[in-house]
């Protein structure tokens, strides 16, 4: 009896330290860029028992993302949103979901189709509108300012288009020169915003980097 506890709890200390491992490695070859290697090593991990699933699928999410497969960085994101208790990964994948439509919604704009950029900016600002995560400290000065530019990116949108046609030909160059003045001003803002963005992105990425150990998924887009 003795022989077989001890045996059980050896099968069950491998076990554990397979899981471990593996999501190990799998986040030292995220960090590396080797992001399909990565993606493969977790899905592997998946299928141990004690494995921390969520966590998991978000690290899956997060190298799909890198790669620009958005859509199947979606699925992953949603997944977790629909399962975890945590507020911290739930945060971090709405977060992360938001940044991925953002994706979609640019390659939209530059494709010159407004109003499905826009409809993609608009669900990119619904994920990050979670008042859940914006009563969190960790969470409400990075998911306020992707709302602003969020926000922005939607309004320029919405902006009369150029060359709008006038019969007073000094009045439309006037309004010209005005309407390039407020494209120039909001190109600006949203240079700024971007940029607050990242520091506070960069931030909270060395503050996950020291407490790595202390969680399994890796850290916001």
């Amino acid at each position: 009896m003795r022989k077989r506890i001890i045996i059980l709890a050896a099968v069950m200390t491998l076990v554990l330290s397979g899981s471990w491992l593996l999501g190990v490695s799998g986040s030292k070859l995220y960090d590396s860029s080797s992001y399909g290697a990565a993606r493969v090593t977790w899905i592997i991990s998946r299928l141990l028992p004690f494995s921390q699933g969520e966590e998991l699928r978000y690290n899956i999410g997060n190298t799909y993302y890198q790669q620009a497969d958005y859509e199947m960085a979606n699925q992953k994101y949603q997944e977790v949103t629909a399962i975890t208790d945590s507020d911290t990964l739930l945060c971090y994948s709405l977060y992360n979901w938001s940044s991925s439509l953002q994706k979609i919604a640019e390659k939209a704009e530059a494709e010159q189709d407004p109003a499905r950029a826009i409809a993609g900016y608009g669900e990119a600002l619904q994920k990050v509108s979670r008042q859940r995560c914006l009563d969190q400290d960790e969470f409400a000065e990075l998911f306020t300012a992707q709302i602003e530019l969020l926000e922005m990116r939607i309004f320029a949108l919405l902006q009369p288009s150029e060359g709008t046609e006038s019969d007073d030909s000094d009045q439309s160059d006037e309004d010209s020169d005005d309407q390039e003045e407020t494209t120039d001003q909001q190109r600006e803002e949203l240079d700024n915003v971007e940029t607050e963005i990242n520091q506070i992105q960069q931030r909270q990425e060395d503050e996950r980097f020291d407490n790595r150990d202390s969680s399994s998924f890796d850290t916001i887009l």
